[in-house]
């Protein structure tokens, strides 16, 4: 994507073995704080920039800050604004869904894994038993039948979450 140039009131030069010169603006920072039926802003922040070279000079934060109070009455009066920032929200919350599914999976497939361990461990501990340890025989089948129940709530729980991830990436269109 081809960004404009944005020319910068006040180009900055480096002195150095080879001068270089920023005589423009890079938008690097856009952030949308939103609380739903109370209050909206916006602030937009650039860096230097040299748009012929693609060179951004980073001085640790944004040199050029905007900053839009009011951001509901903004969108009503531009309308290319209202169409951006309620495509930024809903992207923005898909992003969020998706990270948030991969994390609940990644940690229920951990979890299966573990108590597929655990069950494994107590099977072997069960088959090594001998017919004077059937009462330690009763119990460790006990555990191994409450850890094939929890295993079995865990894939039930895991089971749905790859295609809500899917259906969110669709959104997103990415694969």
């Amino acid at each position: 994507m081809t960004l404009p140039r944005i020319p910068s009131p006040d180009p900055v030069t480096i002195p150095a073995t080879l001068e270089k010169t920023y005589p423009d603006l890079l938008v690097t920072d856009i952030r949308l704080h939103y609380f739903p039926g109370q209050r909206a802003s916006m602030g937009i922040g650039a860096h230097n920039y040299n748009y012929d070279t693609d060179e951004i000079l980073d001085t640790g934060g944004p040199v050029a800050v905007h900053h839009i109070e009011g951001l509901a009455a903004e969108m009503q009066r531009v309308p290319a604004l209202d169409a951006v920032v309620r495509e930024l929200l809903r992207v923005s919350l898909l992003l969020l869904r998706e990270t948030i599914l991969k994390r609940q999976i990644q940690e229920l497939t951990r979890d299966i894994n573990d108590l597929t361990g655990q069950i494994d461990d107590l099977a072997a501990r069960i088959a090594a038993l001998t017919e004077e340890q059937a009462g330690d025989k009763a119990a460790l089948e006990a555990q191994e039948a409450a850890l094939r129940d929890r295993k079995t709530a865990l894939q039930g729980q895991r089971a749905p979450l790859p295609s809500q991830l899917s259906e969110v990436r669709a959104e997103l269109g990415i694969q």
